[in-house]
């Protein structure tokens, strides 16, 4: 029996190999990305994201709290504009004044024509000369991924005019070589939903997680998980990340107080927020040498 994965985002529901691989070409022809590759033999149902919310969910992401303003200032979440409007998506990261890290499925959206990332802002909610916030469009959407198998699902978004760094907009270094912070404490940010069936967050939440074993992954049900994948996990309490998280960061505080980028969230293999089981993230170092050849310079962490 083929597997059946969920990813953190989606709205388009492709149930067939040739369902997926239409819409995969779509995407193609519609986004201009330059890299392609679908090959392989699960299927993967993406799950929707709600749509545009007036209100959002004022309790914890699936046991996680508030972020502080400017606390990570690397942070982006991105909107689609289709033609029904403008609609919530995803995570994502700064990476250079003109790159944004994200995960390649975010943008695997039916109807979409233009993404916009908003950079700056930890409440969705506020006014934006309420806090410091600023929105840019995505020029060019590059990737390189395998659709069915959720293998290499990180995107570069490069955006249509640089983003100017202030106190509450800055970029964050990635991990490289061959740390695999297994057993390590790390923290995981988005402004997904607060429950499997909930509305997503207005506010930026944080959630301290464990990082183990692949081969724990594996055990506990996330069969797919290779090399090129981290996994999260929350031992002892009904937490984790849920839909809409997708695409934003693993993070792992450094000696100096910033933060190292370890992870891209990819998908869930159960319900969010399920005690003692896994969620699976694309493992950033794994990518770390064809992201500086797209961005043009180094963005990996200094010893």
């Amino acid at each position: 029996m083929l597997g059946v994965y969920n990813n953190l985002v989606g709205h388009y529901q492709p149930r067939t190999i040739t369902e997926i691989m239409s819409l995969h070409l779509l995407m193609c022809v519609c986004l201009g990305v330059l890299v392609k590759e679908v090959t392989s033999e699960t299927v993967i149902s993406a799950l929707e994201v709600p749509e545009e919310q007036t209100k959002f969910d004022a309790h914890r992401i699936v046991g996680g709290t508030d972020a502080e303003p400017m606390e990570f200032p690397f942070a982006v979440n991105m909107q689609i504009i289709t033609s029904s409007g403008k609609k919530f998506l995803c995570g994502g990261t700064v990476l250079t004044p003109k790159y944004i890290l994200t995960a390649v499925h975010c943008i695997k959206y039916d109807g979409m024509k233009t993404v916009q990332v908003t950079a700056g802002s930890f409440d969705r909610g506020a006014k934006k000369n309420d806090q410091i916030q600023k929105s840019y469009v995505v020029n060019t959407i590059i990737e390189n991924y395998n659709a069915t198998v959720m293998a290499n699902d990180v995107a570069i978004l490069q955006l249509a005019k640089p983003l100017k760094y202030n106190d509450a907009i800055q970029s964050i270094c990635l991990a490289s070589g061959n740390e695999k912070y297994e057993n390590k404490n790390a923290t995981v940010i988005g402004w997904g939903k607060t429950t499997q069936d909930g509305k997503t967050s207005g506010k930026l939440q944080k959630l301290n997680v464990e990082v183990p074993s692949n081969q724990e992954c594996i055990d506990k049900g996330a069969n797919s998980v290779t090399d090129s994948n981290i996994c999260i996990i929350v031992r002892n309490n009904t937490a984790g990340v849920c839909f809409g998280d997708s695409g934003g960061p693993l993070v792992v505080k450094k000696p100096d107080d910033s933060f190292v980028q370890i992870g891209v969230a990819s998908y869930v293999i159960a319900t969010c927020g399920t005690q003692n089981l896994p969620s699976v993230y694309a493992r950033v170092s794994s990518f770390v040498d064809w992201i500086e050849k797209v961005v043009g310079e180094s963005v990996r962490c200094k010893n």
